[in-house]
């Protein structure tokens, strides 16, 4: 054992001498060292590298298997170092180019075995290629009806028959969906009740006043709303009915209040006085302008107001609908006209000229031509008119005789057209007696009068 001691110190205490020396000697030797390898460069790349090097295509395979060889790798080796050292494509790599049909699925198995995963799990991995809807998607799509409820839906659901076609429902699991994302049944639930909304606070606040709902309803409805919980009584005052502005003042028009009444019940629209005011000039109608006139010939008097035309009849036209640029033509409507009988009766009693006569008619809304016409034959009936009564008695004397006269044969149709000319001024009228007179003459003859 001594003996064993010894040499082993002798061998340590060389070792370190060796070590001194070459640690001394080293940096003198380098220079010869590097000389002599850059005369002759014969060093290859280790086997690991060269597989590496080819892989990632910076040398050669052929060159790479020649350094492997070199190293001692024999070719089939270095075949299974180019694979160690080549890179796959991972799962999410896999997929993509999967989907879009760039690679088969025997690749897909290779890749996969080739990062090191067990066979076991190459189908759950391959499984996960196909996405599924995410679980907003998922309770969107039961909303909707593009995936079968699974119970989770509330309230009434569509029954044919329909007039436009559905769009058709997807036969998915709704819960097995939701368990590839992790949610389970009663999550589901939740998201499929975040979709959609209530009917909107004022439609509630409403439905509730028409005792469509109860105030429990419609603050659920309010708090499955975007509104936050503590308006929902003022939303729900805000949406109980008032009469309109229009209304308050139509009220105060009508007498049941006075203007100042209905200008406060217009402020609850959130309305100034002025406005108001504004309404209130608007609403109500004014007398026609017949009444207006019968009205002050009643001795009725006229009490204009704020802002009003102290002339009753413009008043009466300026609260009307009738344009600015007709104020002053209805303006002259004022008075009610009598029928033309009125006016014939004072031109022929010689009160009104035709000229006069003739303008009244077109007051009455007579076409000009037919009114200077009709002024124009009373007029001349107005000129006989003022003949001396002898004669008129002297013509129906004539008249008389000569029908007479005819009727009984005494004369001739020739003798009793002289005689009528005398007081008939026109021929026409003449012949046309004459003919009366003969239907007559054959009536009382029993003869029928010729065709």
């Amino acid at each position: 054992m001594a003996n064993f001691l010894g040499r082993l110190q002798t061998l340590l205490f060389g070792a370190a001498i060796g070590r001194a020396a070459s640690d001394s000697v080293g940096p003198v030797l380098e220079p010869v060292k590097q000389h002599a390898w850059t005369q002759n460069k014969v060093k290859v790349l280790d086997p690991e590298t060269a597989a590496e090097a080819s892989a990632k295509g910076i040398v050669s395979e052929s060159d790479a298997e020649d350094d492997a060889a070199r190293g001692g790798i024999d070719t089939g080796r270095f075949g299974a170092l180019l694979r160690l050292a080549q890179e796959y494509p991972g799962s999410g790599e896999l997929m993509r180019m999967l989907n879009r049909k760039k690679i088969a699925p025997d690749d897909v198995e290779e890749a996969l075995t080739r990062r090191g995963i067990p066979a076991k799990y190459h189908t759950a991995i391959t499984a996960l290629f196909n996405e599924i809807l995410t679980p907003g998607e998922l309770a969107a799509a039961i909303h909707r009806g593009l995936v079968p409820d699974p119970g989770i839906l509330l309230g009434e659901q569509p029954q044919p028959p329909f007039n436009v076609e559905a769009y058709p429902v997807q036969p998915i699991d709704a819960i097995a969906e939701a368990a590839g994302s992790g949610f389970d049944e009663e999550r589901l639930r939740v998201l499929v009740g975040l979709q959609g909304l209530p009917m909107g606070v004022i439609e509630a606040a409403q439905a509730y006043f028409r005792g469509v709902i109860t105030h429990g309803d419609y603050i659920r409805a309010f708090n499955e709303s975007n509104n936050r919980n503590e308006w929902a009584e003022a939303v729900l005052a805000y949406a109980r009915q008032i009469p309109t502005a229009r209304d308050f003042m139509e009220n105060a028009l009508r007498g049941h209040h006075d203007f100042d009444w209905a200008a406060q019940q217009a402020a609850r629209h959130g309305m100034s006085r002025e406005d108001a005011f504004l309404i209130f000039q608007n609403q109500g109608r004014p007398l026609n302008l017949h009444q207006v006139t019968q009205a002050l010939a009643w001795g009725a008097k006229y009490n204009p107001g704020q802002g009003d035309n102290p002339d009753p009849w413009m008043q009466s036209v300026l609260l009307g609908p009738v344009r600015p640029e007709y104020y002053e033509m209805q303006d002259v409507l004022k008075y009610t006209l009598p029928s033309a009988f009125y006016f014939r009766t004072l031109q022929e009693q010689g009160i009104l000229t035709e000229d006069e006569a003739a303008t009244w008619y077109k007051r009455l809304g007579w076409p000009p031509e037919l009114a200077d016409l009709v002024a124009k034959a009373y007029a001349s009936n107005a000129a006989a008119a003022k003949q001396d009564p002898s004669v008129g008695k002297a013509q129906s004397k004539v008249y008389t005789e000569t029908q007479k006269a005819y009727l009984g044969g005494a004369i001739t149709p020739d003798l009793a057209t002289a005689m009528l000319s005398q007081i008939v001024p026109s021929s026409a009228d003449v012949a046309f007696i004459i003919e009366l007179w003969d239907s007559i003459r054959n009536m009382e003859a029993g003869i029928p009068r010729p065709a």
